[in-house]
């Protein structure tokens, strides 16, 4: 399976979001925010839970997302706890994702797949939840 560079983003998302437990998909757009200063699109979301999800990287318990088993605690941890720059790193190297260029950005072609469940309106409920808790 090819991995992304947008998905190494979102598992580094889920790796921090999830540090105490399955995540809300607001709390992921968050971490995404925070790690990368940008929200994931849609077919980024899709893109990405595709995938890491048929690979056993993410599962999703109860509409909420954490990473699996088969991402060793050495690699979580240093995804999570790194840093933006290494905690990216490490989750592409992980992924063996292909790095950003031009040609692969946020219109990637490969991210035109549907995560089950993952709706229009689930993913503005979820950035609407995550604007909410930063104007706190």
């Amino acid at each position: 399976m090819t991995f992304l560079w947008s998905d190494a983003w979102l598992l580094q998302a889920i790796a921090v979001a999830a540090t105490n437990g399955p995540a809300t998909l607001g709390e992921i757009i968050g971490a995404a925010d925070a790690t990368n200063h940008a929200l994931p699109t849609n077919d980024e979301l899709h893109g990405a839970l595709v995938r890491l999800t048929a690979a056993g990287f993410v599962e999703e318990v109860q509409n909420r997302f954490r990473l699996t088993d088969n991402v060793p605690r050495r690699e979580a941890a240093a995804i999570a706890e790194s840093g933006w720059h290494r905690g990216r790193r490490t989750a592409a190297a992980l992924l063996k994702a292909e790095e950003w260029s031009a040609e692969r950005n946020v219109g990637d072609p490969r991210n035109q797949v549907v995560y089950p469940g993952l709706t229009d309106d689930r993913i503005r409920a979820a950035e609407e939840e995550y604007r909410q808790r930063v104007k706190r």
